[in-house]
């Protein structure tokens, strides 16, 4: 399960909430499988959508017209193969599906955006079995984990310059 409040930018034209996400295909930042939960401004819709690596296939679908740079309370669940998402708060927009050939893997929740920024604010992640994750913008780590992350994140990017020598 995510929950979050989203709020998008102007020139917006996805914002989404992935679950049981996965990298797929050979150009992994382009394509992944798992379920998502699908703002788009400009067709005035919401979709809940699974993702494979054949392609996107909509689940169910609702419209819903957001305010740009007003947050949107969103919630995605899945449980043995039904999905169940809301969107917005008064009164929220509820969609539901069942997937007649679920996805097995845990995978990984995320959000993602096209077009434009997304500003996610109350990031819940619940992983089944498991304690609620909060991940939250507005209160930093503690120093001793900001300093791990910060040397992850120099070693990734060392790493990855195509200008990097392995020497033995």
């Amino acid at each position: 399960c995510v929950e979050a409040e989203r709020s998008l930018r102007g020139a917006a034209e996805l914002a989404a909430g992935v679950i049981r996400g996965a990298p797929a295909g050979e150009k992994l930042a382009e394509r992944f499988t798992g379920y998502e939960l699908a703002i788009l401004p400009p067709l005035k819709a919401v979709e809940l959508r699974k993702a494979t690596e054949q392609g996107m296939k909509v689940l169910a679908a609702g419209r819903f017209e957001p305010v740009a740079g007003v947050g949107v309370p969103v919630r995605l669940e899945c449980v043995a193969g039904r999905l169940t998402a809301t969107v917005g708060a008064s009164p929220p927009l509820p969609l539901s599906a069942v997937d007649p050939e679920p996805l097995a893997q845990p995978g990984r929740a995320g959000l993602r955006t096209w077009g434009a920024e997304l500003a996610a604010r109350r990031v819940i992640v619940s992983p089944a079995g498991a304690a609620a994750v909060r991940i939250d913008p507005e209160r930093p780590p503690p120093a001793e984990e900001a300093a791990e992350r910060a040397r992850r994140d120099l070693c990734l990017v060392i790493l990855n310059l195509n200008e990097f020598v392995y020497v033995d």
